[in-house]
């Protein structure tokens, strides 16, 4: 385990602190609202802007925890790989960077619609695991996922996750921030396009080949 750790501690310090943080959330109601995304109490008080980082480490379940950090284990640790062949010793420093730089990003929009909502308030690291998948599917476009047992390319898979994320975030009908997971998704790309524009080349040409 130490080995693993050590080959990639960016990637297994950010799914050990997310659990933690967690499970201490869980058991400390004084501790998750000091930390929760509260875009009313951050816009009133600079000394809460810390809520844009801290919410993403928090979930409101178990179900919760597991999902996102099921999704970040399967898609990080490939991007964390690609990251460190990509960029070489910036790797690691570029992947941890996109992940809590993505957490405060996908907030942004939901802070400014919320910022006079006393009630609203979100946690989790939906939008920075967004990102993570998105940058995945910008290197790896024809990469085979198997969605509900349905398989197809990652491509389609990004195509219809982003139509679907933006449709529920205008309806805004449940209790998931889609916002977050829509602006996360284009960031993770965008981000990632921006430091190898080459990646985005490939990408293009990806999608001309399957037309």
């Amino acid at each position: 385990m130490l080995q693993y750790f050590l080959e990639k501690p960016y990637f297994y310090s950010i799914l050990l602190l997310t659990i933690i943080t967690s499970l201490i959330g869980f058991s400390s109601h004084d501790f998750f609202n000091k930390n929760k995304f509260s875009p009313y109490l951050v816009y009133r008080n600079p000394k809460d802007w810390h809520r844009f980082i801290t919410a993403g480490f928090l979930h409101a379940d178990f179900l919760h925890l597991f999902f996102n950090m099921y999704v970040f284990y399967s898609f990080g640790n490939f991007l964390n790989f690609s990251f460190q062949m990509l960029f070489d010793k910036w790797g690691n420093i570029l992947f941890l960077f996109l992940y809590v730089s993505a957490i405060a990003v996908a907030s942004l929009p939901t802070f400014f619609k919320q910022k006079n909502n006393y009630s609203y308030a979100s946690i989790g690291a939906s939008g920075a695991v967004a990102a993570i998948l998105y940058a995945t599917i910008l290197i790896e476009p024809n990469a085979k996922l198997s969605v509900m047992g349905i398989p197809m390319p990652a491509i389609v898979f990004g195509v219809i996750y982003l139509s679907a994320e933006f449709f529920m975030g205008r309806k805004n009908n449940d209790n998931i921030n889609h916002d977050a997971h829509f602006w996360g998704a284009l960031y993770g790309f965008i981000f990632t396009a921006i430091c190898k524009p080459d990646l985005l080349i490939s990408f293009v040409e990806s999608i001309k080949a399957m037309m």
